[in-house]
């Protein structure tokens, strides 16, 4: 799998796993008809469940014949990225609710860039910054959004 479609798949994992979380605590439905749980519930289960088949197939995959013709896994490195974006997207979401926003975005980006992606270190951090000043400059100087 390429990084961009990790990261997505990882970023719409968490998004779903808080979603499920969110919508457990909404009324599936009523005697007459759906409850405000039953999309958010029913979407984000069905998002898991596809993103599940797609790290099965990521790491079948990974996977190759032995002697005999079984299939043998060679190892877990297919299916760890996926896993490690996840934890670092789900920590940076958590990290942000301490109230800032531009820290865990900026350190997670160079995590990205940096580890995932082989850039350089300082090549990572140079566009990170760059890309957090553009974030900054649309939302709290243009649209008057706090950031922090």
């Amino acid at each position: 799998m390429k990084l961009s479609e990790i990261v997505l798949l990882a970023g719409l994992a968490v998004f779903s796993g808080v979603l499920l979380i969110s919508s457990l605590d909404m009324p599936y439905g009523s005697e007459q008809s759906f409850g405000p749980g039953y999309i958010p519930l029913n979407i984000a289960v069905v998002v898991l469940g596809l993103i599940g088949i797609l790290a099965v197939k990521a790491f079948m995959a990974g996977r190759k014949p032995g002697a005999d013709g079984s299939a043998v896994i060679e190892d877990l490195s297919s299916a760890l990225p996926v896993a490690a974006v996840i934890v670092l997207l789900a920590g940076a979401i958590y990290a942000m609710s301490w109230g800032s926003i531009l820290a865990p975005l900026g350190l997670l980006m160079i995590i990205l860039s940096w580890r995932f992606n082989g850039h350089g270190f300082v090549k990572s951090c140079l566009v990170s910054a760059a890309i957090l000043a553009v974030i900054y400059t649309i939302f709290s100087l243009w649209l008057k959004i706090p950031l922090q």
